[in-house]
């Protein structure tokens, strides 16, 4: 009853959030104040305002000017008409077709899931690699089908389904190392990494499929870390983490690994998540690591006026702060009190120092230069 219920709730939020995308506004027929907005055609007002100064300067001639308009509204004429055309013949799949896309995905994956559980025994070996494999390629095959990811609903949709076919391969892959070798612990989350990485890495192919860019990291994060705790310990594991996130954010902000907004995130995620698994191994050093991590993105977020890397600073000091206090002071007032009275003292000096506005000279707090 509880995977039934479970079932219908994850359903329920599938088909609510595609139905919800059919309401969102379109910006290109509707204006400012939400009329119809009829598309104009030939040269913009701004355009035709230039012309009519340089006529009225002397510069051309009103036939030249004429001309001009003339022309560039027949083009824009041909373009808009073929742009239609190409518009009408072009297949755009409805949220409808989404959400069944979504459904069937999820129906078959679970599926798969309880029916290799529950006849563990009864398959063996070669029938739950060939569940589980057979759906991995199924999944990947239709997503290879949606091939058109100029339109937005199935992009999105051909990310969700290769997402899927990743976990249906995941779990292959631990099917085969475990049962074929005996392979347990690190070796077995390696393996499992090491071919989720790769698989994600291939279908991402440095494209704007933010699913299989997830995926890819979360499989080298899993590999790399569990190398290290199978070669050393936990603070190996963790620095490890930390050390391929801040790695992955570098590389994001320098639009290596598009697209850049979600391989910022994730490598922050994991540079923050790094200096916590180290707790194991560095016990009370773990919330110092975690303290200058949070603060390094705190100054580089204000160096470089990146409101992503401030925010990330400031959810890490606010979770190793606490754990620190937590670890370091235990029950004791003291630690807390100095906190609040530091913190109170911060938000006093931020209010003045907005009051008083930037100091002058400052390129924020020159007066704006009246434009010609």
């Amino acid at each position: 009853m509880i995977g039934v219920l479970g079932l219908v709730v994850i359903v329920a939020i599938v088909v609510f959030g595609v139905s919800m995308s059919k309401h969102r506004p379109d910006r290109n027929a509707r204006d400012d104040n939400g009329a119809n907005r009829v598309p104009t055609v030939g040269p913009s007002r701004e355009v035709r305002d230039v012309l009519e100064r340089a006529v009225a300067r002397g510069q051309i001639t009103r036939s030249t000017a004429d001309t001009i308009i003339t022309s560039e509204t027949t083009v824009a004429e041909q373009t808009h008409v073929l742009g239609g055309l190409q518009h009408r013949e072009r297949v755009v799949a409805s949220p409808t077709v989404e959400a069944i896309g979504y459904v069937g995905s999820i129906l078959a994956l679970v599926g798969v899931g309880f029916f290799v559980g529950r006849a563990w025994d009864d398959i063996g070996q070669p029938g739950r690699i060939a569940m589980l494999g057979g759906l991995a390629g199924f999944l990947l095959f239709v997503g290879l089908v949606l091939h058109n990811e100029d339109e937005v609903v199935i992009w999105r949709l051909r990310n969700f389904v290769l997402m899927l076919s990743t976990g249906a391969l995941a779990g292959c892959t631990g099917v085969v190392v475990v049962d074929s070798f005996d392979w347990r612990g690190e070796p077995v989350a390696i393996s499992i990494g090491l071919v989720v990485a790769a698989y994600s890495a291939i279908l991402w192919g440095l494209r704007d499929r933010p699913a299989q860019h997830v995926t890819t990291l979360v499989g080298l994060l899993i590999a790399s870390a569990a190398a290290m705790a199978w070669w050393g310990h936990a603070g190996a594991a963790g620095l490890t983490v930390l050390g391929v996130g801040a790695l992955w954010a570098l590389l994001g902000t320098t639009d290596r690994l598009p697209p850049r907004p979600v391989s910022v995130v994730l490598g922050l995620a994991a540079t923050l998540i790094g200096p916590a698994i180290t707790d194991q191994s560095f016990g009370r050093w773990s919330p110092v690591i975690g303290l200058a991590i949070s603060l390094a993105l705190l100054v580089i977020g204000g160096i470089e006026h990146e409101f992503v890397f401030t925010g990330f600073g400031v959810l890490g000091l606010l979770g190793y702060l606490t754990y620190g206090v937590a670890r370091w002071f235990g029950d004791s007032l003291r630690a807390p009190g100095v906190l609040l009275v530091a913190g109170c003292a911060l938000l006093i000096a931020t209010i003045v120092l907005i009051r008083r506005g930037p100091p002058s000279g400052h390129p924020h707090g020159a007066p704006p230069q009246p434009v010609a």
